[in-house]
């Protein structure tokens, strides 16, 4: 399954995505985020570009080009985190919180349930992190993390009525007005 396929799942699953769809030629609303429809980890082999001009858009485009299609993404704001379902041995299917972005691997900041998930199992494992106190507030930013608890418990539905195995939305980009995928990888 590709990037747009993943994305479209989770929006099947009623969960926001950050709008995309693959593009040919220079749009008209910029800045904007071009990704490879791939499902390789794109920001390690440069497969994300940023445009914040049109003037830059050609270029870009056709490196990007070269690895396929070509997706146009809305540019999304706020922190990000990690969200997904992964099988477990002992516990079935389970859900994933997390600190997001490149820095997921080396930081472990992670708390896990099993599925299916309530709404206290979802405020408890946010609370479990070691950036809640960021997500509570930090320097004039604020997080609607009552979004955050509905988009885990989306994902836990989507675990108990799917056969995925495994599901990384990295970064789910979270502010006080909205929370989006930007990027996963469904296996």
């Amino acid at each position: 399954m590709d990037l747009l396929q993943s994305l479209n799942l989770l929006k099947e699953n009623g969960i926001n995505v950050a709008e995309t769809k693959v593009i040919t030629q220079r749009p008209a609303k910029f800045p904007l985020v071009l990704k490879a429809n791939t499902l390789e980890h794109k920001t390690e082999k440069k497969l994300v570009r940023v445009v914040h001009c049109p003037g830059n858009f050609d270029k870009e485009f056709e490196a990007l080009s070269k690895f396929g299609e070509v997706l146009g993404q809305e540019m999304a704001s706020g922190i990000e985190l990690i969200l997904g379902i992964q099988s477990d041995e002992t516990f079935g299917k389970v859900i994933m919180v997390g600190n997001g972005g490149v820095f997921t691997e080396v930081l472990k900041d992670v708390a896990f349930r099993a599925v299916p998930l309530s709404r206290q199992d979802a405020k408890e494992m946010i609370r479990e992190l070691k950036i809640f106190e960021a997500l509570q507030g930090f320097r004039g930013k604020t997080y609607n993390l009552d979004i955050l608890e509905d988009t885990l418990l989306k994902l836990s539905k989507m675990a108990e009525k799917t056969d995925i195995k495994s599901l990384d939305i990295n970064p789910f980009m979270l502010n006080e007005k909205r929370g989006v995928a930007v990027d996963c990888r469904v296996f």
